[in-house]
């Protein structure tokens, strides 16, 4: 929900333009999370002229191609459903067990470690998956981020 990497991963699954990513960046939205709220509140009334309003202003007051439309459409709709999940789940549950990080945010923090480590080998077997992900998620508790 508030990984930029996944954000990235979702939107470039999706066919979202490269352009219409940056130009939702420069406008600080950069994680699914942003985007729930961008438009609408989420499981607020969907309304395709606004929807299709906002798409417009945030490609620069272009609009957008039917392909792309249903592409931002659809990570949109992600969007919505993991925060909604998100919440409801951090509501109800009495669980203190850390939630499962995407792939694309592991991933992207292991390149992160790589550039701070070069000379390592921090490439399949020398890849420490388990201890990697328990130190930070520990450093991120720590952090704040």
């Amino acid at each position: 929900m508030d990984s930029e990497a996944h954000f990235s991963a979702r939107a470039s699954d999706y066919g979202v333009p490269a352009e219409f990513m940056r130009n939702l960046a420069r406008n600080g939205i950069t994680t699914l999370g942003h985007l729930a709220f961008a438009v609408f509140r989420p499981g607020a009334e969907f309304e395709e002229a606004a929807f299709d309003r906002w798409v417009t202003e945030a490609n620069g007051g272009v609009p957008l191609a039917m392909g792309p439309a249903a592409a931002i459409r659809r990570l949109h709709f992600e969007a919505e459903i993991v925060i909604t999940s998100s919440v409801r789940s951090s509501v109800e549950s009495t669980d203190a067990a850390p939630k499962p990080v995407p792939i694309a945010e592991k991933n992207a923090r292991m390149d992160q470690i790589r550039a701070r480590l070069q000379g390592l080998n921090i490439h399949g077997a020398g890849e420490p998956l388990c201890l990697t992900s328990a130190v930070l998620s520990l450093n991120q508790e720590h952090s704040g981020t």
